[in-house]
């Protein structure tokens, strides 16, 4: 019985885990890039763009198969990093490996570790900017490394005969937003995505009267802040909470109403 079950381990293990490789590369050392699907062939190459490499991975199939999940691991030595960057980040603080995601709709699939100098110290960013890619991202403490993992095809997919995606590993020592700047530049060609035009009126700054009053406001304070931020090139205002209800707690259940509250603002149109 023993036996038996120790072949059957290892007939699953096998089954689990069909396909994996290691691609040798100078910047972040070796990277082992798994598939769980023996239908799919998959092939990786490492490419030198002057002082960055480029790792591109293809998978085929012989008829079209609905893909696997593909995995891209890489850990490589925390060296002088101490902060990381990503778009979906309120800080950037260097947290324990934590999960992450990005697709076209919310975020792009790009990480950046900085030293406290805001050097670079790896940038790292993956092609597929369409897709759901989940990433493990952070740093390892008992081994002191970085890890940038990276899952692909983590939803259902149809079935398809051909994959191609490339993952960016950027270690030059330079500031961290030139990094990222020229990370998302290449997830933009390798996409052929092109950048909506930005109105000018998007890059003038705005009041918000949030941060000064909170819900605390009335027409007076309002019109006086706005002589002033006229002053300062601010062409527009947002008279935030407030206006539509006189509850000092919070009072969002009103939001909706759109009732003025003569306490805070007597004539909404002469205001305006």
């Amino acid at each position: 019985k023993k036996l038996t079950l120790l072949i059957c381990a290892v007939l699953l293990s096998a089954n689990a885990m069909a396909f994996s490789t290691v691609v040798k590369t100078k910047s972040v050392g070796d990277v082992t890039i798994s598939s769980k699907d023996s239908a799919w062939k998959v092939e990786a190459k490492v490419a030198s763009k002057g002082d960055i490499e480029e790792i591109t991975i293809e998978m085929t199939a012989a008829e079209p198969t609905v893909p696997s999940l593909l995995k891209v691991e890489i850990m490589t030595p925390q060296l002088d990093a101490h902060h990381l960057w990503h778009s979906n980040r309120n800080n950037r603080t260097l947290l324990w490996d934590s999960n992450y995601s990005s697709a076209l709709a919310f975020t792009m699939p790009l990480y950046s570790f900085t030293n406290g100098n805001n050097l670079n110290r790896l940038t790292i960013a993956t092609s597929e900017a369409k897709r759901n890619v989940k990433a493990r991202v952070g740093f390892r403490e008992e081994e002191a490394m970085l890890i940038s993992h990276f899952s692909f095809f983590t939803e259902t997919e149809a079935p398809i005969s051909y994959y191609k995606t490339s993952i960016l590993p950027d270690k030059r020592e330079i500031f961290w937003a030139d990094a990222v700047r020229e990370g998302l530049a290449w997830i933009e060609s390798k996409n052929d995505f092109k950048v909506c035009r930005v109105p000018e009126a998007a890059f003038e700054p705005l009041y918000s009267t949030w941060y000064q009053f909170h819900q605390q406001i009335t027409d007076k304070e309002i019109e006086a802040e706005c002589r002033e931020a006229v002053k300062l090139g601010m062409k527009t205002i947002i008279v935030d909470d407030g206006w539509q209800t006189a509850d000092n707690n919070r009072g969002y259940a009103y939001c909706g109403d759109w009732r003025v509250a003569p306490v805070r603002i007597k004539d909404m149109a002469a205001h305006v």
